[in-house]
């Protein structure tokens, strides 16, 4: 009888055995992986040449950085260089100013160098078990060779030309694009007859309308090209036309 009640108890025990190695292999399993690499793109809003590399003309590049919205908050962007002293950047990276010398511990221009970005989101933004545990993050890492190649700040190129007898014109020109994005051009006029007047115009012209007895005159006048970046100070042109 002994005998027999061991063997049923035996028989009990393999099939628990088997069904808790069952629920752990086939329910409880979880494989830990790295999980999809999101759209992140760190891109540099420069000029190009023939060989792919950036143009840096003006004491900065501008950046555009995409990153998903649930990502925002947890990425780190690092930046670092082989010329680590020639850069910094603005806590929005949304440029990278360079600075220009020349001298013992600087290269004579054009120089090149290599700009790197690790993008990094940390695992507190967890989209999966491997986030959550801290078994992995994301990095993303971007590379871009530059030509260190300083040119002269851009300049309006202001002229007064007089298109009628009582009617003169303001033409200039638009910046480098590359420099920055134009937001208005404030058009400052003084005259003899009318007084002083500010106007605002996104057209690379404006007339200066005097009276039609407007025989001896003076004209002062300036233009302000204002940007849409706000690091970047305005660039302004005057001159003065007259009549005696």
């Amino acid at each position: 009888m002994c005998k027999k009640m061991f063997n049923c108890f035996l028989v009990a025990l393999s099939i628990f055995l088997y069904s808790c190695e069952y629920e752990l292999e086939d329910t409880n399993y979880v494989e830990l992986k790295k999980p999809e690499d999101p759209a992140i793109n760190v891109s540099l809003l420069a000029p190009t040449n023939e060989k792919g590399e950036y143009l840096v003309h003006y004491p900065y590049v501008k950046c555009k950085i995409e990153i998903p919205d649930e990502y925002k908050e947890h990425c780190q962007l690092y930046f670092s260089s082989d010329m680590d002293n020639i850069f910094s950047f603005n806590s929005n990276y949304d440029f990278i100013r360079f600075y220009f010398y020349e001298g013992d511990y600087y290269p004579t221009f054009p120089f090149s160098l290599k700009l790197k970005c690790e993008a990094v989101i940390l695992p507190d933004s967890a989209k999966s078990i491997a986030e959550i545990s801290g078994y992995e993050y994301l990095e993303k890492e971007f590379e871009w060779d530059i030509v260190v190649d300083p040119r002269p700040f851009p300049i309006l190129n202001l002229k007064c030309e007089e298109i009628s007898s009582n009617t003169w014109q303001l033409t200039w020109e638009k910046p480098d694009p590359y420099y920055g994005e134009v937001s208005f051009y404030e058009v400052y006029i003084w005259n003899s007859y009318t007084g002083s007047s500010y106007n605002t115009t996104n057209e690379l012209f404006y007339d200066i309308t005097l009276p039609d007895d407007a025989y001896y005159f003076s004209i002062e006048y300036r233009v302000t090209a204002y940007f849409k970046e706000i690091y970047l100070p305005p660039l302004s042109e005057y001159g003065y036309k007259s009549s005696y």
